[in-house]
């Protein structure tokens, strides 16, 4: 790392972003995971390359909240998904 002072690290956390390729048709929740416009994702990710600085990009803003849940309780999330999985 020391030796890579200018290298900087941006990752993007995004619900579904509308593009030509997708239509926008979910069985997901709007208001957890909203459709999000490209424009919006690209100037997000623009502001953050020419910052000079690294950072992560959570889009919507609920996005940290669900990834520490997601981490926290991820065996709760796994019977859940296997009892509703096993009922089908």
């Amino acid at each position: 790392m020391d030796k890579a002072p200018l290298v900087r690290l941006t990752l993007g956390i995004f619900s579904f972003i509308r593009t030509p390729l997708f239509t926008g048709k979910t069985n997901q929740s709007h208001f957890i995971f909203p459709l999000l416009e490209a424009e919006s994702v690209a100037e997000e990710i623009f502001k953050t390359l020419y910052s000079g600085y690294g950072r992560t990009i959570y889009m919507p803003g609920i996005m940290p909240f669900l990834a520490v849940f997601v981490t926290k309780h991820s065996e709760l999330l796994q019977a859940v998904t296997s009892m509703l999985t096993s009922e089908i």
